[in-house]
């Protein structure tokens, strides 16, 4: 359900919820949702996901994965 959320959000790359889902991949992130961010698009994004990646001991890398691009849903 949180992964869906974020991936809602992510599609509409409305202002100011980049905070939002930055908190909500600190408490609820996993991989996944680590690897939506890197690739989404949203530089702000992007960075949280290498940064929570780095300390959960995850590599992730751009341009592999994630289904959804920053503001394509509106």
């Amino acid at each position: 359900m949180i992964a869906r959320a974020t991936y809602i959000l992510i599609g509409w790359g409305a202002p100011g919820t980049e905070d939002a889902l930055i908190w909500v991949l600190g408490v609820f992130g996993d991989k996944q949702i680590a690897v939506e961010f890197l690739n989404c698009g949203n530089p702000n994004l992007e960075r949280a996901a290498q940064v929570w990646a780095t300390g959960h001991g995850f590599r992730i890398t751009p341009g592999v994965g994630g289904a959804v691009v920053w503001g394509s849903n509106h």
